[in-house]
């Protein structure tokens, strides 16, 4: 157990020090991207929360006096109960869920729970708890826990429920892990005391940070290198074949590849229609098919002239392009 308490330690100075390098990296890349002003405020909680544990662990470990041990406490609580609700406006920004007004006031309220606890933290400072063979024991408010509960519970149903809205896996996995560490925490006694929560949140943290890292500094870079490839190679697809639709066919094939789209479709204007001409994974059935301006993905997209992105097609309200449909035991396509 000893060993686990000092590898907890030493997990606490790391987690303080990568928290600070990660939340420089985030803020020099856009600090005015709410997304990032969100995740720094989440990385100076986590931060406080290594911070806490460490003064109050270390000070329970050599034996320190008991005033310390229960200002690393406070400091812990103050800690865990800002990054629980600073990882709700995170997993809120990052699957783009909730109207601007709702964001506004959870925003709000988060700040001022935050102002109260930081009212409070010279006036109530947090009872000590048990020192037992040099691990320290220590219990949160039956009705705190009921209320870090309920944020935890809504983030993770939140990150698992929007999963697809989060073009970075890495994201979601990493809010997931810090959810369960922060419950175990709150649920076990015994793992609280000897600090497997922050054994598996604040790698968590760090997994979180560097899954940003990648979404807005490391993919941008290599999708820029893509496009460059992309253009290269329907350069050379125009210039090796004349036929049109084989031409068209390979440029759906690479703006497939570009976006990582499981198929791509290609419609031409014709006669005051849209006609779809190529296609690359999708039945050649609907080669073709026509379309009427205003209807469809395509056809909102050439009415509006402007890019459409749809996160979950089962969402979409608007006609469909084409479709299946059975006619005397044979399969066809019909777009409308």
């Amino acid at each position: 157990m000893e060993a686990l308490y000092t590898i907890t330690l030493i997990t606490n100075g790391l987690t303080i020090a990568l928290a600070l390098v990660f939340l420089l990296l985030v803020l020099w890349q856009d600090p005015r991207r709410p997304l990032n002003q969100v995740f720094a405020v989440f990385l100076v909680m986590v931060a406080l929360w290594a911070g806490g544990s460490l003064i109050a662990r270390s000070a329970a470990f050599v034996g320190a006096d008991v005033a310390l041990i229960g200002w690393g406490l406070r400091l812990l609580e103050l800690g865990f109960a800002g990054a629980a609700l600073a990882l709700y406006m995170f997993t809120m920004t990052l699957t783009d869920i909730g109207s601007r007004p709702v964001r506004v006031i959870s925003a709000t309220a988060m700040i001022v729970f935050l102002a109260y606890q930081l009212l409070l933290f010279p006036m109530q400072p947090f009872a000590p708890g048990q020192i037992s063979q040099g691990l320290l024991r220590y219990d949160f408010q039956p009705s705190r826990i009921a209320f870090y509960l309920m944020f935890e519970t809504a983030t993770a149903f939140m990150a698992w429920r929007y999963r697809r809205k989060v073009d970075q896996p890495l994201l979601v996995g990493g809010v997931l892990l810090f959810v369960a560490g922060q419950v175990i925490d709150l649920l076990s006694p015994e793992l609280r005391a000897a600090g497997v929560s922050v054994l598996i949140s604040a790698p968590s943290a760090m997994v979180i940070s560097y899954g940003i890292l990648r979404q807005q500094v490391m993919n941008p870079l290599l999708g820029r290198a893509s496009q460059l490839e992309a253009v290269r190679k329907v350069g050379l697809t125009v210039t090796s074949r004349l036929d049109l639709g084989e031409v068209l066919s390979g440029i759906a094939g690479q703006a497939a590849d570009l976006v990582k789209a499981d198929g791509a479709a290609i419609f031409l204007r014709r006669d005051g229609l849209l006609e779809l001409a190529a296609v690359h994974n999708l039945p050649e059935a609907f080669i073709g098919a026509r379309l009427s301006s205003g209807r469809g993905v395509a056809g909102r997209v050439a009415e509006s002239r402007r890019s459409l992105q749809i996160d979950d097609f089962s969402t979409w309200k608007g006609s469909q392009t084409c479709r299946s449909r059975r006619r005397h035991s044979a399969r066809s396509w019909a777009c409308r």
